[in-house]
């Protein structure tokens, strides 16, 4: 599939979600989508230093229920880098520790540290069910892996197991208000 392609997927996509939520209300600095208010966060931390923050904000770390949710942090990841370099210079200029979100992995809100490979969304406490594994790596899904949850928007959109110590951006996500 082309670029061109998938951007027109995408976007069309991101219109039709649009369509009903205009009247989502959303605090400063978060992204409204289908009910949902979504915070990216372009400071690093582990996974449950992202997840604090989240609940300091008000949120959660992000819980992917559908594949219309995924198209929409897909498209917001891929086709708004202007915002996000914009957001990367004022951090850098504070001396604030960051990687570009489009291209690093992000943490979302599953893990599978109380029971191996039983993913479950932490804050609500859902076992996972629409799911997007990266499993092209010969170790993925194994034991002694990752125990935490991150997408990895490049190459491909894909979620991956990763060590909850590693230090990556992350996105929250509230109810709107």
């Amino acid at each position: 599939m082309s670029s061109n392609t998938l951007y027109a997927i995408v976007s069309w996509l991101t219109v039709l979600s649009f369509a009903g939520a205009y009247n989502i209300r959303c605090p400063n600095g978060y992204v409204a989508h289908d009910k949902h208010c979504y915070r990216f966060v372009s400071v690093v931390a582990t996974w449950p230093e992202a997840k604090v923050m989240c609940e300091a904000m008000g949120a959660k770390l992000l819980e992917i229920d559908s594949p219309w949710e995924e198209a929409f942090i897909m498209e917001r990841l891929f086709f708004t880098e202007g915002e996000t370099i914009l957001i990367l210079v004022f951090i850098k200029h504070f001396n604030y520790s960051s990687v570009q979100m489009s291209t690093a992995p992000l943490w979302i809100g599953a893990t599978d540290m109380m029971n191996e490979n039983e993913w479950v969304w932490m804050s609500s406490g859902k076992r996972v069910g629409y799911r997007n594994w990266f499993l092209a790596r010969p170790e993925a899904m194994k034991a002694g892996h990752g125990h935490c949850l991150a997408l990895r928007p490049r190459p491909q959109f894909v979620w991956d197991e990763i060590t909850c110590r590693e230090s990556l951006n992350f996105i929250c996500e509230m109810n709107d208000v």
